[in-house]
């Protein structure tokens, strides 16, 4: 395992507990309900993301003070020269969550500030009518996605990330929505867009929500 896949690891075990914490706190469902919770928000005053503030009981990445903030540059780039590539998703009493990295496999040095662009499309590459939301305040209370967007500059090879959340809730006698099975993302709005497959795929339920970090640095 590489020293950047076990830091992305850390991001997303982090996130899974603090997701455990919010179902504890009775945020998320329980097994076999069917009823969302009320006012639609979630609690994480407990575990919070590497870099996010606060205490975490998830582990900490042993390599994270040496880690360079660097990848090998992708086959293949973008024309905006940013790549952007999903982890699989973590879940935990309906709360899920995945981190996001951006490279700079370009040439030349780039600044970002802002959230990633979101679309979900389902199994036949249509976009799914699911509402982005910066922040994910009526989702989960996780310190990272919550942040102010600053300016994120990348010389070529280094990376960025963020992190999307949503919960499987299903409040209709209809059940659930159809699944997200792929992300169309741009690193900016406006920007060229890219397809990334999701494993598992995205169970949203019924919610129709989605929300979303800004972009920042590592560590």
């Amino acid at each position: 395992m590489t020293t950047g896949r076990r830091g992305r690891w850390a991001w997303g075990y982090g996130l899974l507990m603090a997701a455990v914490v919010v179902g504890v706190n009775g945020c998320a469902d329980q097994p076999g309900s069917r009823t969302r919770n009320a006012g639609g928000t979630g609690s994480s005053s407990g575990p919070t993301l590497p870099g996010g503030g606060g205490t975490s009981s998830a582990p900490k990445d042993r390599d994270a003070s040496t880690k360079s903030n660097t990848e090998a540059p992708p086959v293949g780039c973008p024309e905006s020269g940013l790549r952007i590539t999903a982890e699989e998703p973590e879940a935990a009493m309906g709360l899920r969550a995945m981190g996001l990295t951006m490279v700079n496999c370009g040439d030349t040095t780039r600044t970002v500030t802002g959230y990633p662009a979101i679309r979900v499309l389902g199994a036949d590459e249509t976009e799914l009518d699911v509402a982005i939301e910066p922040g994910a305040a009526s989702i989960a209370t996780i310190d990272t996605l919550r942040a102010e967007p600053r300016p994120v500059t990348l010389r070529p090879g280094e990376r960025a990330i963020s992190g999307v959340a949503w919960r499987n809730t299903v409040t209709s006698a209809a059940g659930a929505d159809p699944s997200g099975h792929e992300l169309d993302v741009a690193p900016l709005p406006g920007q060229d867009r890219q397809r990334i497959p999701i494993p598992g795929g995205i169970d949203l339920g019924d919610t129709r929500r989605l929300g979303v970090g800004p972009w920042r640095t590592p560590g």
